[in-house]
Protein backbone atom coordinates (compact mmCIF):
# COMPACT_ATOMS: atom_id res chain seq x y z
CA UNK A 1 0.00 0.00 0.00
CA UNK A 2 1.21 3.39 -0.94
CA UNK A 3 -0.32 5.34 1.71
CA UNK A 4 -1.84 3.80 4.84
CA UNK A 5 -3.91 6.87 5.60
CA UNK A 6 -5.95 7.07 2.49
CA UNK A 7 -7.26 3.70 3.45
CA UNK A 8 -9.11 5.11 6.32
CA UNK A 9 -10.24 7.88 4.38
CA UNK A 10 -8.88 10.64 7.17
CA UNK A 11 -7.39 12.74 4.27
CA UNK A 12 -10.25 12.45 1.98
CA UNK A 13 -14.03 10.91 2.10
CA UNK A 14 -13.83 8.04 0.32
CA UNK A 15 -17.60 7.59 0.42
CA UNK A 16 -18.04 8.25 -3.32
CA UNK A 17 -14.63 7.46 -5.03
CA UNK A 18 -15.16 5.38 -7.99
CA UNK A 19 -11.18 4.69 -8.79
CA UNK A 20 -7.75 5.44 -7.05
CA UNK A 21 -4.95 4.53 -9.05
CA UNK A 22 -1.88 4.20 -6.04
CA UNK A 23 0.01 3.72 -9.79
CA UNK A 24 2.39 1.10 -8.25
CA UNK A 25 1.51 -0.82 -10.88
CA UNK A 26 -1.59 -0.83 -12.65
CA UNK A 27 -4.60 -2.10 -10.31
CA UNK A 28 -6.96 -0.32 -8.87
CA UNK A 29 -7.63 0.33 -5.34
CA UNK A 30 -11.15 1.75 -5.61
CA UNK A 31 -14.20 -0.64 -4.82
CA UNK A 32 -14.78 -1.40 -8.74
CA UNK A 33 -11.64 -2.81 -9.79
CA UNK A 34 -10.81 -0.49 -12.68
CA UNK A 35 -7.49 -1.87 -13.52
CA UNK A 36 -5.55 -0.35 -15.98
CA UNK A 37 -3.71 -1.11 -19.04
CA UNK A 38 -0.11 -0.45 -19.75
CA UNK A 39 0.30 0.80 -23.04
CA UNK A 40 3.77 1.33 -24.33
CA UNK A 41 5.45 -0.26 -21.05
CA UNK A 42 5.24 2.21 -18.73
CA UNK A 43 7.39 1.84 -15.79
CA UNK A 44 6.76 1.75 -12.25
CA UNK A 45 9.77 4.48 -10.41
CA UNK A 46 10.12 5.94 -7.23
CA UNK A 47 7.32 8.72 -6.46
CA UNK A 48 6.10 10.97 -4.04
CA UNK A 49 4.29 7.46 -1.81
CA UNK A 50 6.48 4.79 -2.76
CA UNK A 51 5.83 4.33 -6.48
CA UNK A 52 4.66 6.18 -9.20
CA UNK A 53 3.86 6.03 -13.49
CA UNK A 54 6.79 7.03 -15.24
CA UNK A 55 5.84 8.42 -18.67
CA UNK A 56 8.71 9.41 -21.49
CA UNK A 57 7.49 11.07 -24.24
CA UNK A 58 9.46 9.72 -26.92
CA UNK A 59 7.95 6.26 -25.93
CA UNK A 60 4.35 6.86 -26.34
CA UNK A 61 3.89 5.46 -22.65
CA UNK A 62 0.23 5.58 -21.59
CA UNK A 63 -2.32 3.79 -18.80
CA UNK A 64 -6.05 3.89 -19.64
CA UNK A 65 -9.26 1.76 -19.02
CA UNK A 66 -12.42 1.17 -21.19
CA UNK A 67 -14.39 2.52 -18.80
CA UNK A 68 -16.11 5.85 -17.68
CA UNK A 69 -15.95 4.91 -14.29
CA UNK A 70 -19.59 5.37 -13.95
CA UNK A 71 -19.08 9.47 -14.32
CA UNK A 72 -21.33 10.77 -16.83
CA UNK A 73 -20.45 14.23 -17.57
CA UNK A 74 -21.61 15.36 -13.80
CA UNK A 75 -20.15 16.25 -10.65
CA UNK A 76 -16.21 14.67 -10.04
CA UNK A 77 -12.90 15.34 -8.74
CA UNK A 78 -9.36 14.03 -10.18
CA UNK A 79 -6.78 14.43 -7.66
CA UNK A 80 -2.89 13.40 -8.83
CA UNK A 81 0.49 14.15 -7.91
CA UNK A 82 2.52 15.39 -11.03
CA UNK A 83 6.50 15.82 -11.87
CA UNK A 84 7.46 16.88 -14.80
CA UNK A 85 10.68 15.53 -15.93
CA UNK A 86 11.04 18.74 -19.21
CA UNK A 87 8.97 21.62 -20.07
CA UNK A 88 7.40 21.11 -23.26
CA UNK A 89 8.84 22.68 -26.15
CA UNK A 90 6.91 25.20 -28.68
CA UNK A 91 4.09 23.67 -30.07
CA UNK A 92 4.32 20.42 -28.14
CA UNK A 93 1.42 19.38 -25.32
CA UNK A 94 1.72 17.39 -22.28
CA UNK A 95 -1.69 15.58 -21.59
CA UNK A 96 -2.04 14.90 -17.57
CA UNK A 97 -5.51 12.67 -17.83
CA UNK A 98 -8.87 12.47 -20.06
CA UNK A 99 -11.82 11.10 -18.95
CA UNK A 100 -14.73 10.87 -21.47
CA UNK A 101 -18.42 9.49 -21.46
CA UNK A 102 -20.07 8.05 -24.19
CA UNK A 103 -23.61 8.61 -22.03
CA UNK A 104 -23.15 12.08 -21.63
CA UNK A 105 -21.01 13.05 -24.68
CA UNK A 106 -18.56 14.78 -22.30
CA UNK A 107 -15.52 14.81 -20.77
CA UNK A 108 -12.56 16.34 -18.41
CA UNK A 109 -9.22 17.01 -19.48
CA UNK A 110 -6.10 18.66 -17.98
CA UNK A 111 -2.85 19.51 -20.31
CA UNK A 112 0.22 21.43 -20.21
CA UNK A 113 1.08 23.22 -23.42
CA UNK A 114 3.87 25.63 -24.47
CA UNK A 115 1.83 28.08 -26.41
CA UNK A 116 4.63 30.28 -28.64
CA UNK A 117 7.13 30.59 -25.63
CA UNK A 118 4.66 30.73 -22.52
CA UNK A 119 3.49 28.15 -20.78
CA UNK A 120 -0.13 27.22 -19.81
CA UNK A 121 -2.29 24.84 -18.31
CA UNK A 122 -5.47 23.74 -20.15
CA UNK A 123 -8.18 22.80 -17.62
CA UNK A 124 -11.25 21.77 -20.36
CA UNK A 125 -14.99 20.71 -19.39
CA UNK A 126 -15.93 19.58 -23.26
CA UNK A 127 -19.69 19.11 -24.35
CA UNK A 128 -18.51 17.12 -27.48
CA UNK A 129 -19.42 18.44 -30.97
CA UNK A 130 -21.24 21.77 -29.18
CA UNK A 131 -18.02 23.19 -27.11
CA UNK A 132 -15.48 23.62 -24.98
CA UNK A 133 -15.77 24.87 -21.25
CA UNK A 134 -12.18 25.73 -20.27
CA UNK A 135 -10.09 27.51 -18.00
CA UNK A 136 -6.29 28.58 -19.68
CA UNK A 137 -4.11 29.48 -16.95
CA UNK A 138 -0.47 30.84 -17.93
CA UNK A 139 1.74 28.84 -15.58
CA UNK A 140 5.65 27.98 -15.81
CA UNK A 141 5.75 24.98 -13.62
CA UNK A 142 9.05 23.55 -12.57
CA UNK A 143 10.39 20.43 -13.10
CA UNK A 144 12.10 17.50 -10.99
CA UNK A 145 9.53 19.08 -7.94
CA UNK A 146 6.34 17.40 -7.16
CA UNK A 147 3.52 19.20 -7.41
CA UNK A 148 -0.37 18.52 -6.29
CA UNK A 149 -2.96 19.17 -8.63
CA UNK A 150 -7.28 18.58 -8.05
CA UNK A 151 -9.74 19.20 -10.66
CA UNK A 152 -13.46 19.21 -9.18
CA UNK A 153 -16.87 19.48 -11.21
CA UNK A 154 -19.66 20.60 -9.28
CA UNK A 155 -22.32 20.75 -12.01
CA UNK A 156 -21.90 24.64 -12.48
CA UNK A 157 -18.33 25.21 -12.50
CA UNK A 158 -15.12 23.66 -13.28
CA UNK A 159 -12.46 24.71 -10.04
CA UNK A 160 -8.72 23.95 -10.31
CA UNK A 161 -6.46 23.75 -7.72
CA UNK A 162 -2.57 23.61 -7.67
CA UNK A 163 -1.24 22.72 -4.05
CA UNK A 164 -4.26 23.35 -2.22
CA UNK A 165 -4.86 26.71 -4.06
CA UNK A 166 -7.66 27.26 -6.34
CA UNK A 167 -5.55 28.65 -9.65
CA UNK A 168 -8.73 28.79 -11.97
CA UNK A 169 -12.22 27.90 -12.75
CA UNK A 170 -14.67 28.16 -15.53
CA UNK A 171 -18.97 27.77 -15.45
CA UNK A 172 -19.60 24.68 -17.09
CA UNK A 173 -22.50 23.24 -17.72
CA UNK A 174 -24.75 20.71 -20.32
CA UNK A 175 -23.94 17.64 -22.60
CA UNK A 176 -22.78 17.36 -26.13
CA UNK A 177 -24.46 15.76 -28.66
CA UNK A 178 -22.49 13.22 -30.35
CA UNK A 179 -21.28 9.91 -28.73
CA UNK A 180 -17.52 10.10 -27.28
CA UNK A 181 -15.76 6.42 -26.17
CA UNK A 182 -16.27 5.33 -22.77
CA UNK A 183 -12.38 5.63 -21.11
CA UNK A 184 -9.81 7.15 -18.42
CA UNK A 185 -6.62 7.78 -19.62
CA UNK A 186 -3.31 9.24 -17.95
CA UNK A 187 -1.02 10.15 -19.56
CA UNK A 188 -2.11 10.59 -22.92
CA UNK A 189 -4.99 12.99 -24.67
CA UNK A 190 -6.99 9.47 -26.51
CA UNK A 191 -6.50 5.50 -26.64
CA UNK A 192 -5.46 3.67 -29.77
CA UNK A 193 -2.61 5.96 -30.13
CA UNK A 194 -0.23 8.41 -27.53
CA UNK A 195 -1.50 11.75 -28.35
CA UNK A 196 0.26 14.62 -26.50
CA UNK A 197 2.69 12.40 -24.39
CA UNK A 198 3.54 13.22 -21.04
CA UNK A 199 7.18 13.48 -20.03
CA UNK A 200 7.11 13.10 -16.38
CA UNK A 201 5.02 11.06 -13.53
CA UNK A 202 1.91 10.71 -12.16
CA UNK A 203 1.02 9.22 -8.35
CA UNK A 204 -1.55 8.72 -6.56
CA UNK A 205 -4.43 9.60 -8.77
CA UNK A 206 -8.02 9.60 -7.25
CA UNK A 207 -11.31 9.61 -9.47
CA UNK A 208 -14.48 11.02 -7.27
CA UNK A 209 -18.01 11.13 -8.55
CA UNK A 210 -18.49 14.56 -6.47
CA UNK A 211 -17.08 17.63 -5.87
CA UNK A 212 -14.44 18.07 -3.44
CA UNK A 213 -14.97 21.25 -1.78
CA UNK A 214 -12.49 23.83 -1.71
CA UNK A 215 -11.15 22.98 2.13
CA UNK A 216 -11.54 19.31 1.20
CA UNK A 217 -8.40 19.55 -1.42
CA UNK A 218 -6.65 21.99 1.01
CA UNK A 219 -6.69 19.39 3.93
CA UNK A 220 -5.91 16.51 1.45
CA UNK A 221 -2.39 18.91 0.06
CA UNK A 222 -1.77 19.82 3.87
CA UNK A 223 -1.60 16.50 5.13
CA UNK A 224 0.28 15.00 2.21
CA UNK A 225 2.79 17.15 1.25
CA UNK A 226 5.47 16.48 3.48
CA UNK A 227 5.00 12.88 3.24
CA UNK A 228 7.96 10.93 0.39
CA UNK A 229 7.29 7.30 0.96
CA UNK A 230 9.67 6.93 -2.50
CA UNK A 231 12.82 8.36 -3.37
CA UNK A 232 12.25 11.15 -5.87
CA UNK A 233 11.43 14.28 -3.56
Amino acid sequence: MAYETHANGSWFDESNLVAYYKLENVNDSGPSGFNLTNVGTTTFVAGKFTNCANFVKTSGQYLYVNNNLGIDGGNCTFSFWLYLASSPAAGVYYSLFRQTSATAHASYAVEYYNDSGTLKLYVDRNKEYVAHQAATITRTLPTTTWLHYCYTYNGTAVVFYENGVQIGTVNASGNGTTSTDNYIVLGSFITGAAVDPLNGRLDEFIAESRAWTAGEVAKYYENSKGQFYGQVQ
